[in-house]
């Protein structure tokens, strides 16, 4: 037979209260950090492909979630402030997706044959926003993930039996520029009396994560007494990957009050 199920839930910034209180009114604050929208869903399903010899199961779930953060902004106002309570409020946005498989194949009575993935990846569009970093100032952050594994079981006689696995995990952490901002002409700067960073900033390195595992033992049963010898073999890579190099340039230009003091550089790898 074949078995699944399938769920969601939905929210948006009409269902939620607002907690603006009258002092931050006063200020010229008309939000703080409500949800504009949130989803989540997740569906599977499983059954047999061949009748009592191969099966499988799998499923997807996806979660979104765009937030207000209080003081985070897209843009500066109309007279180009970017710290004032009319600056275009920015959203911070959070993605989580995932599909995943399982097969399972029964070869014959003494023998069957496992395998699992999972796809998985995190989204961050606006990552490092807050209240001195606007969003034409953040970086995209992806971070997809891969795990796989495949194993069997074999029963050679009646009291000696055979586990094996072989599997993957990984992920891998990428940073990148607005799109459209690190050109040309358009370097990060930094307001010192303020702290407020405008412009892309310098490019940043990833992270990787790696890990590969093999795994074997054998059992044999007689009366009472049971004996087990394996192997496990893992081989493990915890690394970082060499920033791109950006037409913006790899520096941060400081003022204050508007006029130009310092030119901070970032060395990279």
């Amino acid at each position: 037979t074949f078995h699944g199920s399938a769920q969601s839930s939905y929210e948006n910034k009409a269902w939620q209260g607002n907690n603006v209180t009258d002092e931050l009114a006063a200020q010229g604050y008309t939000i703080t950090d409500p949800i504009n929208y949130y989803y989540d869903w997740n569906a599977d399903i499983g059954g047999y492909i061949v009748k009592n010899k191969l099966w499988f199961y799998g499923g997807a779930s996806s979660q979104k979630i765009s937030q207000y953060q209080i003081a985070f902004v897209k843009a500066p106002n109309a007279q180009g402030c970017w710290t004032c309570p009319d600056a275009e409020p920015g959203e911070f946005i959070r993605v989580l997706d995932q599909q995943y498989a399982k097969f399972h194949w029964q070869i014959s009575t003494a023998n069957r044959l496992i395998g699992t993935f999972v796809r998985a990846e995190k989204k961050s569009p606006f990552f490092g926003a807050n209240a001195t970093t606007p969003a034409p100032t953040t970086r995209v952050q992806s971070q997809p993930t891969r795990t796989w594994k495949e194993g069997s079981q074999n029963t050679l006689k009646n009291n000696l039996f055979i586990d094996s696995a072989f599997g993957f995990c990984c992920y891998w952490t990428h940073y990148f520029p607005q799109p459209g901002t690190a050109v040309a002409g358009n370097p990060a700067s930094q307001e010192i009396t303020n702290s407020v960073l405008t412009g892309p900033l310098g490019a940043i390195p990833g992270t990787v994560s790696e890990r590969y595992q093999a795994r074997s033992s054998v059992s044999y049963a007689t009366g009472q007494h049971q004996l087990k010898v394996g192997v496990d073999l893992n081989w493990e890579r915890q690394d970082s990957t060499r920033p791109n190099e950006y037409p913006s340039g790899s520096y941060t230009l400081l003022f204050n009050r508007g006029v130009p003091t310092e030119l901070r550089t970032y060395n990279t790898p």
